[in-house]
């Protein structure tokens, strides 16, 4: 990779989770939004709250792991934040907790297993993909 890449790609990492930082103020009330109909003082969404927190520390973290791992295991580091955030998707999910709060308590049991199933399902792909980018590339 070249010599500038990493600190541009890490650089945009940072800028991207800055920019979930101000959704995630926009969320909780504490900033206007017009363009997507939330106002200061008006009531906190904490489920999209969740998922934009959710992308604020994982794109903090995968801009230190452009910016201090070499490539090509860059790749490998990035698979296995996003298995250790599946791991932490598959227990908010089964504790009803996080971005799951909202979604689950208001649909009807089936729908709820089929969320589940469809939760652990693209994990294990993640999983998968973590295994053949280790295989390839090593730790």
């Amino acid at each position: 990779m070249g010599k500038w890449l990493p600190f541009i790609i890490a650089g945009i990492c940072w800028l991207w989770a800055l920019a979930q930082i101000r959704m995630v103020m926009i969320y909780w009330g504490k900033l206007d939004s017009p363009a997507i109909g939330f106002y200061k003082g008006g009531e906190p969404n904490p489920v999209l709250s969740a998922i934009a927190i959710r992308a604020v520390i994982t794109f903090i973290v995968f801009g230190f792991v452009f910016f201090f791992i070499p490539w090509p295991k860059v790749f490998t580091y990035i698979t296995a934040i996003l298995v250790l955030r599946g791991i932490i998707d598959i227990i908010l999910c089964s504790l009803r907790c996080g971005q799951y709060t909202v979604d689950i308590s208001v649909i009807p049991e089936k729908a709820k297993q089929h969320l589940v199933t469809h939760v652990i399902t693209t994990k294990i792909w993640i999983v998968l993909f973590f295994g053949v980018c280790l295989y390839f590339f090593g730790f």
